[in-house]
């Protein structure tokens, strides 16, 4: 939500009026608020945002390439961007360890 809420703001900011311009938007807005968004830790929302981007034609595998790079070019160059991703896959393990790992799966039947 806190991403979309940055990219939303930065699309009507800079009023970008066609598909042809998404891999701009998506290059400046890393230029723009990269920092910002490493720390909120939005970085995989990010980057699931640019594969929705691309699942939709909006985005060419080159320009999402380029993107992620340049996203993981920010990471490291930031110690404290690392330290908060390292300690947030490290949660996400201790929680998947204690908790998800023991529940059942969901089965969904269908009806024919």
């Amino acid at each position: 939500k806190e991403l979309m809420k940055m990219w939303n703001l930065h699309v009507m900011k800079y009023n970008y009026v066609g598909d042809c311009q998404i891999p701009l938007a998506c290059q400046m807005f890393l230029q723009m608020k990269g920092k910002e968004l490493l720390e909120k830790n939005l970085y995989r929302n990010f980057t699931l945002h640019m594969c929705s981007l691309h699942d939709f034609g909006l985005l060419s595998p080159v320009a999402l390439y380029q993107t992620v790079q340049m996203l993981n070019q920010m990471l490291a160059d930031s110690a404290e961007a690392k330290e908060k991703m390292r300690d947030s896959l490290k949660a996400q393990r201790e929680h998947w360890n204690a908790v998800g790992k023991f529940q059942q799966p969901v089965i969904i039947e269908q009806k024919p």
